[in-house]
């Protein structure tokens, strides 16, 4: 129950969009611990040697971009490639790693079954669920390939840990190096998680740590439509690409989102450039997707605009009751 807009707001950025912080420390204490365990297995003969000093924390919970609930974390786990090659003309999501230049048995016992001079990405997957399955914390936990990762589920957490082994490329004629991790196909592919990470850091610093609270005000409202429209990570993209232009974020959480709405109604129908330069236009939608999700968008914003002039008004219940058609039921009622 709130008597005011602000405290309806920071009610719901509290205890619906932000991750409890107590519930983070202890993911991230489970996180560590689980590292920990991977570590040991560095150079098993049951496993691979690790290049430890290359992994890296990935996806939302690692940007700090994650809006409720606390359902995944993703990990990138680095292995040394021990003479294994690549192609850098390959299509970046479709890239064969090549082991020929290697003697590695923990990497040749996972070539793939029609040619063995190359790496199969599903069995390094597949012999990371086998290790941690053996792992005595974890025998009750609930361990599967899923996609690109190794799924950790947790019995007693309500959050899974999602895996990814990857190589780290040497420096390509670009100059850039690269992080390679399963397709989901049985090759590999391109991706820098370092540039999403640097870049939200410093977009949120430059904006007086506004832009990340925005891009979780934005998946949850992305959460509650039920219509087709982005996925996370693309419009995560499209808001970072967004704000890159803008020299300031309003204070109040209401209006910065009232805002940002229009400018979501815009890119939506455009292209949403990948922020690593490496898989171009993240914008799937057709053309009817799009214009339905830039609907909705001006519609919410009438919604949003219409609120702020009774609140103007000391309206405050009418004001938060329109708010509660923008986010739905789990906005703070008025009382």
């Amino acid at each position: 129950m709130a008597k005011t807009v602000n405290e309806a707001f920071a009610e719901f950025i509290r205890d619906v969009v932000n991750l409890d912080p107590d519930l983070v420390t202890e993911a991230r204490q489970s996180r560590d611990n689980l590292l920990d365990n991977i570590k040991e297995f560095d150079g098993d003969s049951d496993f691979f040697k690790l290049y430890w000093e290359k992994r890296i924390q990935f996806g939302s919970f690692g940007r700090g971009t994650k809006c409720r609930p606390l359902d995944d974390i993703d990990y990138m786990v680095c292995l040394s490639a021990n003479g294994c090659t690549y192609d850098t003309d390959s299509p970046w999501g479709d890239i064969p790693i090549y082991t020929g230049g290697t003697d590695d048995e923990r990497l040749l016992s996972c070539v793939d079954d029609e040619d063995e001079n190359r790496l199969n990405s599903t069995k390094v997957i597949n012999k990371f669920v086998k290790k941690l399955t053996g792992v005595r914390e974890y025998h009750r936990s609930e361990v599967h390939k899923n996609g690109q990762a190794a799924v950790l589920n947790l019995v007693s957490k309500e959050w899974s840990f999602d895996i990814v082994p990857c190589f780290y490329t040497t420096t390509e004629a670009n100059g850039r190096n690269y992080y390679l991790i399963p397709n989901g196909k049985g090759n590999w592919m391109k991706t820098d998680p370092v540039v999403d990470r640097d870049k939200v850091e410093y977009e949120d610093v430059r904006l007086k740590h506004r832009m990340r609270l925005l891009v979780r005000m934005m998946k949850m409202w992305n959460r509650i439509k039920k219509i087709p429209s982005l996925a996370s990570y693309a419009l995560e993209t499209l808001v970072i690409n967004k704000c890159q232009n803008k020299t300031e974020l309003c204070e109040w959480p209401d209006l910065m989102f009232k805002h940002f709405l229009g400018d979501y109604a815009e890119a939506i129908c455009c292209r949403i450039d990948d922020i690593k330069g490496i898989q171009g236009d993240l914008n799937t939608l057709d053309g009817q997707q799009r214009s339905a999700c830039r609907a909705r968008a001006l519609q919410d914003k009438g919604k949003a605009d219409e609120a702020r002039e009774y609140e103007r008004k000391e309206n405050h219940e009418t004001a938060i009751n329109l708010w509660r058609e923008v986010f739905g039921e789990d906005f703070p009622k008025y009382g």
